[in-house]
């Protein structure tokens, strides 16, 4: 999420510099926004079926027939993953457009991000992050982060099972990362009219 308030900020720093002349951040991409939305929606219903599948407490022992077992949603998972792969790959498409400037702004913008905020990848996540100096591919790299995450969570949590609570709370960093994207796009989209 940290990268999409970073990306509005330079799109937004950009607009106020006149920066015309050089391709810096990646063009506004209406599928992506789209595409965000869409994965919010599937995101949010298997959410909203998962927590009420769960329990208040957190389960004693484990026990795999729970409907909230992590066997029982690795289907699930595996859904939302391929929703952002999906989101990834289209953000990669336009990714080689930022131009060798754009690239070395983005990456001296990355280290200061990298050093000030902390990411939702693991250390072999944050790896193929730096890959990419699209700050825009990086956003949808988080959003993997962040499933990925979860799934992790999930497998680890007492019982294997997650409480409607943790679920609530899942709900709340979804809207929070689906925003900061969507604010993202639409800054590009912004910059474009001008």
């Amino acid at each position: 999420m940290h990268w999409c308030r970073s990306f509005i900020y330079i799109v937004s720093l950009l607009s106020l510099l006149g920066c015309t002349t050089a391709t810096l951040v990646q063009p506004y991409d209406e599928r992506l926004l789209t595409g965000s939305e869409q994965f919010y929606r599937n995101a949010a219903t298997i959410i909203e079926h998962s927590r009420s599948q769960s329990p208040v407490e957190r389960p004693t022992v484990e026990d795999s027939n729970h409907p909230g077992h992590i066997a029982n949603m690795d289907n699930l998972y595996a859904e939302l993953l391929i929703d952002t792969n999906i989101l990834l790959l289209r953000a990669l498409a336009n990714s080689e457009l930022v131009d060798e400037t754009g690239q070395r702004l983005q990456s001296k913008i990355t280290g200061y991000i990298d050093n000030a905020l902390p990411s939702n990848c693991d250390n072999s996540a944050d790896d193929v992050r730096a890959e990419f100096s699209s700050l825009t591919v990086k956003n949808f790299v988080d959003l993997k982060c962040l499933v990925v995450t979860w799934q992790a969570q999930h497998e680890a949590a007492p019982g294997k099972v997650l409480t409607q609570a943790d679920w609530s709370r899942r709900h709340l960093s979804l809207i929070r990362f689906i925003v900061a994207v969507q604010q993202a796009e639409v800054a590009k989209l912004r910059q474009t009219s001008h």
